[in-house]
Order: C-alpha cells, then sequence, then structure tokens
C-alpha cells in the first residue's frame, strides 16, 4: 500500500495537482502511522491539512485534522492531539460528516479514557451507522 501511495504522491507533484496531493499526503500518512512512524505521519498529515484548507476542501480538512490528533496521541503529545481532536469533531458536526464525527469522538473517547471515554464510546455504538462505520474503520488497524 505504501509503494502504490508513495506512486500517487510522486504523480500529485508532478502533476502540479494540489488536490490529489492533498489525499497523497493523507494517505501516505495513514500508512506510516500504522507502520509505527507517527512523526513522519504528522508532517504528512500537517501538510495535508494545511493543503486542505487552502483548496476549501473542508471534509478533506476534518480527515487530515483527525489523523493529525491520532498522530500526535501517538507521540505521547496528548494535549495537542486533544485540540486537534475537538477541532475536528466541531468541523465535522458542523458538515454534518458522520463518519468524521465518529473517527474525532473515538479519538476523544481514546483520549480521555476511564469512564468518561468508556460512556462516550458506548453512547457512539448504540446508533446503527456507528456501528458500521467504527467496524469498518477500526478494521483498517488490523
Amino acid at each position: 500500500a505504501s509503494g502504490y501511495l508513495e506512486e500517487c504522491h510522486r504523480e500529485a507533484l508532478d502533476s502540479g495537482c494540489r488536490d490529489r496531493l492533498a489525499a497523497a499526503l493523507d494517505g501516505l500518512g495513514e500508512v506510516l502511522l500504522r507502520q509505527g512512524d507517527a512523526a513522519t505521519a504528522l508532517a504528512h498529515f500537517q501538510d495535508a491539512l494545511a493543503l486542505s484548507e487552502a483548496l476549501g476542501f473542508h471534509l478533506e480538512a476534518v480527515n487530515a485534522r483527525t489523523d493529525l490528533a491520532y498522530a500526535h496521541l501517538s507521540l505521547g503529545e496528548r494535549p495537542l492531539a486533544r485540540v486537534h481532536f475537538l477541532q475536528a469533531l466541531r468541523e465535522a458536526h458542523a458538515q454534518g460528516a458522520t463518519d468524521s464525527i465518529l473517527r474525532a469522538a473515538l479519538g476523544v473517547a481514546r483520549l480521555t479514557g476511564g469512564e468518561a471515554g468508556a460512556e462516550l464510546a458506548g453512547e457512539l455504538l448504540r446508533h446503527p451507522a456507528a456501528v458500521t462505520s467504527v467496524r469498518q474503520w477500526a478494521g483498517a488497524f488490523g
């Protein structure tokens, strides 16, 4: 997967197609984060977020911000993760983007931990669409 995404990244750079570049950066960051390279993933997510915001791609920006939060969390940077999770949650809610709301809310639940996190995760999982979305998203992480 990373080889394919690296090729997409190169093609997007060569073509100057900024929307494809933002998607490639975010996808490559996701692969790197899963492989344990949170620092490099963080840089890709920051670039994807900046580019998505500059292009006015709001949903892509929300997803990049959520990914950025997970990278901060992986690096032990909990205050930064919290800022990005909450911002992503607000932006996703404003757009009515259910999957993005769930990913950000699960990040908040993971960050919060304990009883409050379990309560939030339990509330999310009471919604049928949430169960499907969470299963698909969580399955991507093995």
